[in-house]
């Protein structure tokens, strides 16, 4: 349903994870941050890649606040 596009850091901790939503969902791009701990990462050793996984649905990501590169994100 998305991609992680980017990782947001605060006081040397990771405080969210921004999905790229709009490619799915949407016709434009569009940006949802979340808490990293709603993302499990693991391993796909088959394909060598790595694969994030959540508990969310369309309509869940479709309604979350839209995270905007602007000001202190730019």
């Amino acid at each position: 349903m998305g991609k992680i596009e980017d990782v947001v850091f605060e006081g040397g901790e990771i405080i969210r994870v921004v999905l790229s939503t709009g490619e799915v969902l949407e016709s434009r791009p569009r940006y949802v941050a979340v808490d990293p701990s709603a993302i499990s990462i693991r391993s796909v050793e088959s394909d060598h890649k790595w694969q994030a996984t959540m508990n969310a649905t369309r309509d869940q990501l479709k309604s979350a606040s839209e995270f905007r590169y602007e000001g202190k994100w730019k």
